[in-house]
């Protein structure tokens, strides 16, 4: 194992000769304030023709290691630095060092680039590109433990003996399709990943926090830095200071002696007798400090009716992924679909007196500007359009000129347009709706709930696309499920 500096400063010049260095990292945060580097793995290309890879295991837990050379070739731009899923790793190394890293080629992100799912291993990514296996024994140990094992440290030079071999592998690949530019700037987002902990953004974390008045959040504020100190000065897991709920409930009730701090739920008496003191004296600083307004009141939560457009989103996305061979993780997020379909129905209920829809916003206003008797010509052909659409090549017409797969009907609703010969229609199961028929049923007839589904329509011969777009839509969903009871 390597622990002296002239082992680092070849390190870091043989990185600043061959452009590049492939690095990865060993830590522990079980039970810490912020994880601990424990071990720093680095691979460059050795000397001479054969394409050999120098491996070093680096201790930065020695009290003599000095890591100031190998963190400047991070921060140097023309060292291309390679990880793989590294962002953990460069946050750590960030806060450690006390260094950038910047020129990041991280393997997972251009695994998702090149065809493969996100969030693939190390080890399945490079058996699936190179055809190496490792042995993955030594994963979860106490890598701050010292001596390390020989097991140990066979398993954390392997974690990097290839990883500049597995870069190359994707290059190559990402280059040929063109999309190799795509995954470094996927990558550059990883330059400015931190664990730092914010206290402002920990304090509007904070359960319930917009339900206390400006003098008790000032006193919520005060306790979160007051806690964050204890943790990191006694390097311990912040909820084993003080618990988020007990930590409110303390700023609402500002308790001004140990008597009446015990009366709180949530404190042991552990807690009150190492911390009661302190506690109660940063509840008094709080009481000092200017008062905090609310910020506004939380994002209400998703609308349950929104459960089938993100899904029909998502079904989407993975399908579009799917055509370009790219992992859909890399177009979007759920919270993103959430996001959208939220912005998009509070825009449309904001603007509804307006008769106005977003993406149908540019049709109302040509019409409100059209004048029919000046542009006979145009209303003419665009109620002849409207007649042809309406007719047997409207279908065909919309989802060609719309670019659409398919087209989607809650139920049978709308479907019957489509129910002509040569027009497929795909329904996927979603669940059960109460039977409630216009006028109602008669109680005493006993009806049973019916089953509802969402069909996918589409042209001649789109079978096989609709299925796939049925499949992917039940999968993100996990909605079909069998009635109670069968007849």
């Amino acid at each position: 194992m390597a622990t002296v500096d002239a082992t680092v400063t070849d390190l870091a010049q043989r990185a600043r000769e061959t452009g590049r260095l492939g690095i990865d990292t060993e830590f522990m945060g079980e039970g810490r304030y912020r994880p601990l580097l424990c071990l720093v793995q680095v691979a460059v290309e050795d000397e001479g023709e054969g394409g050999e890879v120098r491996v070093e295991v680096l201790d930065p837990l020695e009290d003599a290691f000095d890591p100031g050379a190998l963190a400047d070739v991070l921060a140097d731009p023309d060292v291309e630095i390679v990880l793989h899923a590294g962002r953990q790793d460069v946050a750590l190394l960030r806060r450690v060092w006390a260094t950038d890293v910047t020129n990041i080629f991280d393997t997972q992100i251009a695994a998702g680039f090149a065809g493969r799912r996100a969030q693939l291993g190390y080890e399945a990514l490079l058996s699936e590109l190179t055809g190496v296996r490792l042995r993955k024994s030594a994963s979860f140990t106490r890598w701050d433990a010292r001596p390390l094992s020989e097991e140990q440290v066979r398993y954390a030079r392997e974690d990097v003996l290839h990883l500049l071999q597995l870069a190359d592998a994707l290059q190559e690949e990402l280059d040929a399709r063109g999309r190799l530019g795509w995954a470094r700037e996927e990558c550059r987002a990883l330059e400015d990943v931190s664990d730092e902990r914010d206290a402002d953004a920990i304090f509007a974390r904070l359960p319930r926090v917009n339900s206390l008045d400006p003098a008790q959040r000032a006193v919520a504020r005060e306790l979160v830095e007051w806690r964050e100190g204890v943790a990191r000065d006694g390097d311990r897991p912040v909820p084993s200071v003080l618990a988020d709920a007990a930590l409110v409930e303390i700023a609402k009730r500002r308790p001004q002696s140990l008597e009446r701090l015990a009366q709180i739920r949530g404190l042991n008496e552990g807690t009150l007798r190492r911390r009661g003191n302190s506690i109660v004296a940063a509840v008094e600083r709080g009481r000092g400090r200017d008062p905090i307004p609310s910020d506004g009141v939380r994002s209400p939560p998703p609308d349950p009716g929104d459960a089938p457009l993100i899904a029909l989103a998502e079904a989407l996305v993975r399908a579009r992924a799917s055509e370009a061979e790219l992992a859909y993780e890399l177009l979007a997020a759920r919270a993103d679909l959430q996001r959208i379909v939220t912005a998009l129905r509070d825009w449309n209920l904001a603007h509804r007196n307006a008769g106005a829809l977003k993406y149908g916003q540019s049709q109302l206003d040509i019409s409100d500007e059209m004048d029919v008797e000046a542009d006979r010509a145009r209303y003419e052909a665009d109620r002849a359009k409207d007649l042809l659409l309406s007719a047997a090549h409207g279908v065909d017409e919309i989802m060609r000129s719309e670019r659409l797969d398919a087209m989607l009907f809650p139920a049978q609703t709308g479907a019957l347009m489509l129910a002509r010969p040569g027009y497929p229609t795909v329904i996927v199961p979603f669940g059960m709706v109460p039977n409630a028929p216009t006028p109602p049923i008669s109680v005493e007839f006993g009806a049973k709930s019916s089953p509802f589904g969402v069909s996918f329509a589409g042209t001649a011969c789109s079978e096989p696309r609709l299925i796939e777009l049925a499949y992917a839509f039940e999968q993100a969903t996990r909605r079909r499920v069998p009635p109670v009871s069968f007849p």
